[in-house]
């Protein structure tokens, strides 16, 4: 046979070639098409593609302005989900809101996408990219660092800056130009100055090259996003970009770098002053803690779910550093923060921090410019405030900016600085839409840029309208529809320094400058890089202008004052008292009879006793002199003089109002007060003898006193609590109050609450099996209420189980009312105030034999609770701590995702810092912790602050239920509305009552909320002030160590903030009418640093309590809701008792009845 060659049987090497080729592609497509990640994201909603490579060739030879009208186009073709995949990389685009919350809410989805990479040589591992346990570390470092009271402190620097560049703007005027290089060199050196907190002296003056360095950067990086030749570090080293990048880092990292090295020279500047002038530096200290202090007053507006506004553990006096003198602080102690950390964090907020504002002011400039009628009404809102005064800019101005703060919204709105944010999901996630399934290792892109203008949230969405942002239409839209921020644990640090800074910045240049733009808004040529900008460029034109008030426009809102003014005075031989009230012009004149007119008291300079006929005479004389000493010092005192400026009735001299409330009855205290309320208006001022009191029924007043961080102390009738309570919360002040007020607020975080409704269940149901045998009988309800929440108490906050409580929660119910009934005796009634006359009255024996009821069961509790932990001690040594350590992680995680939506100021909704892997401890098992922790709580604090949480936490509640019930049982409708709604959460199942079921309780809570407006638990809250307070009502000054009355019963029946306030209408707290509100309209649980800890543990409690007792009996009460009477103790109660009839019920599914959806 002859030999063949081996070629002549092989193809020629373009076949082998074609074959490896053709295999690799089947490879690839198998590997691409077959990944869990491609093939879950394409049953999603895409457009066509091509195999392996996906939708790349979408994104091509696209520039940056062509990239956002592409986008936008597809997107609007597949609606608001829509998948794609670059080869084995898959992209979820989303523009719903209720999906964006998912990911956006979820502290599983923290890590930004791989994408953010590219910014690693520029920022390093900072805030921006980093994640885990240092993202963990530095947001909790840096978020205070944007604190209020910090920010407050850099108005004046913002000012500054901003009026340098109105000055450097003046060589511009008439003449076009591109406003943005201006406005991101300010933003620069604003950063440098506020955050930095490196003066202008020292600062470096490279602010506008950093700027031009920083938007060339952004478009490098941006570049690498889309161009995928480019992405890989391999090759982008070799690339004309890469050397461009190189030169730009130089010029970007020469001025942080020199940030932080001035910063350091003047630390340690400032460590040898101190050490040198130790006593003025002291004093330097607590005028600058005084001036932070009084900034507190007022409060920012535009951000409802902010964590200073809300953070009821911050007490105003933490240690509070700006930005970078933190990160120093943290590296100098401990070494917390290295000097790379430092560098990169100081890389990503200079960053972040100028680009977004610069883009921010340059497009509001530009809108404004192209609407003048907008930018008309935005210059007589700072006219206004202004006046033809150029005093520099205020913080309390800028919470008066109402109008432009909304068109700095609106622009945000229609140009988000961050047009759209890149999560990776760290494992599968369901949506609302579609019930798609985003799988895990999926990268998620959230488009701000489109939610905004979708006109399913904004009718029009493509016309600039500041009314958009009205509070009425803010609360009907999704809160995820407007997230220039972000929002969720990974939202902007600094997004109120933000606001702060565009407000000052905008405001200042338009008080000298008439903007004027020839390019409508709608054809600005936008560029979607990673931060929005314009492509034909921010070009404006300024013309000078001069306030309203000196071209003739009139200003309205000038008001005159009520004048109330005693005259004190000696002519001669005469002593002269004339009170003198003029009243408030425009106002119907209502005459404020004094009991006297005129007092004469004529005395001969010359008599002496010895002239003096007899002894009868010489006391008549002595009592005169003693009398007019006493007026004397009583009318001159500066309290008095002050609050008789305000409108109050008719007194006498020296005792003042003291004969109004002697003999007067618990029931005649609430209707006397609603009388002088009627006749004095929303202040009213008062005094017994040199004690000078003022009553607050105004809600913008109230904010004033409350919401401070100086007027903290109650009032000193809140010591005749101090032997039953001790110095506990609910009484102490400065730094013990401070302390325990820091260490109870987290004991009653959401966490701990969700797993006290089994509990607060349980107690509930094993009430109405006890109110079986009253069915078809009148008898008061309160009695078995107040007995229950003992109870509950016991168990939850507590942490004593029911079967080693003590089963003395009636009687302790009852020795509580009557100890309030005492304690309220001695605030009316003058003669038991005094310790040394009351402790010879009988009821100073009844109080002992009630306190030792009391304080039995709270040391019971006490001891109870210190047995269980020896016990559990004893177990934990013997188990295996691995195994209850997984179980805990488990149980926290299966109930984090829930929320309550009742309340939206809510601290655990919001702490952005709140990681879920805190040691949370409940109330009693945090204070035992402590005590065995370096003795950082004493058994005499413990006690106190039991007692004080047992009062304070069952009285609240079972006069609130108790109304409720009353209410519900002479409204029938009402109550027929709550029982469909629990039919329809329930049905006819008898199971047990959930957290998320309570969620579900709408109507049920509208309720609650209604009889805790017109039924306060408590109706009145008394603080003394610190320091003289300007109120806004009538300008009032109200004086120092005055004690302050907030009447939050008189405020909840206000026709100002509630339309037939009489009325009991749940409806009064539909979300859009809540929003229409004062916030400090409905104050049940007061607020501001000192409201009520366990709130939200009440609202729960009476949540789970009323729903069980209604899903099984119908309530009938004989007397209307407008009849009972009131009795104004320390605790609202019903004087003529809280007496009610149940007849047991079906749910309407049994019944046949129709329920409503």
């Amino acid at each position: 046979m002859d030999a063949v060659s081996i070629t002549t049987y092989l193809p020629s090497i373009s076949y082998s070639l074609l074959a490896m080729i053709i295999t690799t592609l089947i490879a690839l497509y198998y590997y691409v098409e077959t990944d869990r990640t491609v093939r879950l994201a394409l049953k999603l909603p895409n457009p066509p593609r091509i195999p392996i490579l996906g939708h790349i060739l979408l994104s091509l030879k696209l520039s940056p302005e062509e990239m956002l009208n592409r986008g936008v186009e597809i997107l609007s073709k597949y609606g608001t989900v829509l998948s794609a995949h670059f080869g084995s990389r898959a992209f979820v685009f989303l523009t719903n809101p209720h999906d964006i919350e998912i990911i956006l809410s979820s502290s599983v989805h923290l890590d930004k996408s791989m994408e953010y990479r590219l910014f690693k040589p520029w920022l390093g591992d900072g805030l921006l990219i980093t994640s885990g346990a240092k993202w963990r570390k530095h947001r909790k470092a840096i978020a205070p660092t944007f604190h209020m009271s910090i920010l407050k402190t850099f108005v004046p620097l913002f000012y500054e800056n901003s009026l340098d560049l109105v000055k450097r703007l003046r060589e511009k005027q008439g003449q076009q130009f591109d406003c943005h290089d201006y406005l991101s060199a300010v933003t620069v050196d604003i950063l440098t100055e506020t955050a930095m907190g490196v003066s202008k002296k020292k600062r470096q003056n490279t602010s506008y090259e950093y700027a031009m360095a920083v938007m060339k950067l952004s478009d490098i990086v941006h570049r690498r996003h889309y161009d995928i030749s480019l992405r890989v570090d391999q090759f982008f080293q070799f690339s004309k970009l890469a050397k461009i990048q190189e030169k730009l880092l130089n010029t970007v990292h020469s001025l942080t770098e020199n940030v932080i090295q001035v910063k350091w020279k003047d630390i340690e500047e400032k460590q040898k002053k101190e050490t040198q002038e130790d006593e003025i530096v002291s004093e330097n200290t607590v005028t600058e803690n005084d001036e932070s202090n009084n900034a507190n007053y007022t409060k920012l507006h535009y951000v409802r779910d902010d964590l200073d506004e809300i953070d009821e553990s911050d007490l105003g006096q933490k240690k509070r550093l700006a930005f970078l003198d933190m990160l120093m602080d943290m590296k100098k102690n401990g070494g917390q923060m290295t000097d790379e950390e430092i560098w990169e964090e100081v890389n990503t907020i200079m960053f972040e921090g100028h680009d977004t504002t610069a883009a921010g002011s340059s497009f509001a400039l530009c809108a404004l410019g192209s609407l003048p009628e907008i930018q008309a009404r935005v210059h007589e809102e700072l006219d206004s405030i202004f006046g033809d005064s150029d005093r520099q800019c205020t913080f309390q101005d800028t919470i008066e900016m109402k109008y432009l703060e909304r068109v700095i919204l609106e622009t945000l709105r229609l140009f988000p600085p961050v047009p759209m944010i890149a999560r990776k999901l760290n494992e599968d996630v369901k949506i609302v839409t579609g019930n798609y399934v985003l799988p895990k290792h999926v990268t998620v892109v959230v488009l701000q840029y489109m939610i905004h203008r979708m006109e399913e949230y904004y009718p029009n969405p493509l016309v600039f309208n500041p009314d958009n942002f009205l509070p009425e239409k803010m609360q009907q839209r999704h809160y995820y529809a407007f997230i220039p921020f972000s929002a969720g644990p990974r939202s902007c640090v600094g997004r109120k320094y933000a606001m702060l800074k565009l407000k000052v910045l905008l405001s200042t240049i338009l008080r000298n400058y008439r903007v004027i733009s020839k390019v409508p808004y709608q054809n600005f040529v936008l560029r979607g890089d990673l931060i929005l900008k314009r492509g034909d460029g921010f070009n404006i034109t300024l013309e000078p202008r001069s306030p309203a008030t000196q071209t003739g426009v009139t200003i309205s809102n000038i008001y005159t004052r009520h004048t109330c003014e005693t005259i004190f005075q000696i002519e001669n031989q005469r002593i002269i008292l004339h009170e003198d009230c003029g009243e408030e012009r425009g106002k119907q004149s209502t005459s404020y009879p004094p009991v006297y007119q005129y007092l004469c008291i004529t005395m001969d300079t010359t008599l002496t006793i010895s002239y003096l006929p007899n002894i009868g005479y010489s006391l008549l004389a002595t009592i005169i002199v003693t009398l007019i000493a006493l007026y004397y010092y009583v009318e001159t005192k500066h309290e008095i003089r002050l609050s008789m400026k305000i409108p109050h009735p008719p007194r006498v001299p020296i005792l003042g109002h003291t004969l109004l409330t002697l003999k007067a009855k618990p029931e005649d205290v609430i209707t006397k007060g609603v009388q002088f309320a009627a006749e004095h208006g929303e202040v009213i001022s008062g005094h017994l003898g040199p004690r000078a009191f003022i009553f607050l029924m105004n809600a913008q007043d109230i904010e004033v006193i409350l919401s401070s961080s100086v007027h903290i102390e109650k009032a000193v009738e809140y010591r005749l609590f101090e032997p039953w309570l001790g110095d506990g919360l609910l009484i102490t002040t400065g730094a013990k109050w401070r302390k325990h007020r820091k260490a109870i607020a987290p004991t009653f975080h959401r966490n701990i609450l969700k797993t006290f409704v089994p509990l607060i269940y349980e107690n509930s149901l094993n009430l109405v099996k006890q109110l079986r045998d009253k069915i078809g009988q009148q008898f008061d309800c309160h009695d078995y209420l107040s007995t229950v929440t003992v109870n509950i108490l016991t168990e939850t906050v507590m942490g004593v189980s029911k079967e080693k409580r003590p089963n003395t929660g009636y009687d302790y119910a009852m020795a509580v009312m009557k100890l309030s009934d005492i304690v309220h005796r001695r605030h009316y009634d003058v003669s038991l105030r005094v310790d040394q006359f009351f402790k010879f009255s009988k009821l100073a024996k009844m109080q002992e034999k009630l306190l030792n009821t009391v304080h039995s069961l709270t040391e019971s509790v006490i001891q109870k609770k210190w047995e269980d932990i020896e016990e559990k001690d004893k177990k934990e040594a013997q188990t295996n701590h691995k195994k209850i350590s997984t179980e805990s992680s488990e149980i926290g995680k299966s109930i984090v995702n829930h929320k309550l939506h009742y309340v939206r100021d809510d601290l655990d909704d919001i702490d952005e810092n709140d990681a879920g892997d805190k040691k949370r401890l409940a109330f009693l098992e945090m204070l035992m912790d402590m005590k065995r922790n370096n003795g950082q709580m004493t058994d005499e604090e413990i006690w106190e602050e039991v007692n004080t949480i047992m009062f304070e936490g069952h009285d609240t509640t079972a006069a609130g239920s108790s109304f409720a019930l009353c209410v519900l049982g002479c409204l029938p409708e009402i109550q027929a509305r709550v029982h469909e709604e629990l039919d329809l959460i329930f049905g006819d199942s008898d199971r047990q009552c959930t957290f998320q079921d309570t969620v579900e309780m709408k109507y049920l809570e509208r309720v609650i909320l209604e009889t805790l407006r017109l039924f306060p638990p408590v109706p009145v809250i008394a603080r003394k002030l610190d320091e003289d307070v300007k109120i806004v009502t009538g300008n009032y000054v109200l004086p120092k160590n005055s004690t302050v009355l907030v009447v939050q019963f008189a405020v909840h029946r206000s026709e100002k903030y509630y339309p037939n306030p009489l009325v009991f209408n749940p409806d009064n707290f539909l979300p859009e009418k809540m929003q229409q509100r004062h916030y400090y309209a409905f104050i049940p649980f007061s607020a501001g640093p000192r409201s009520c800890v366990g709130r939200k543990y009440a609202m729960l409690k009476l949540k789970v309590l009323l729903s069980t007792i209604l899903r099984n009996y119908r309530v009938i009460s004989k007397v209307p809701y407008q009849d009972f009477v009131l009795r104004g103790d320390i605790i609202l109660k019903r004087s003529d008792g809280f007496n009610i009839k149940i007849e047991s019920r079906k749910p309407a599914s049994q019944t046949g009845d129709i329920i409503s959806s």
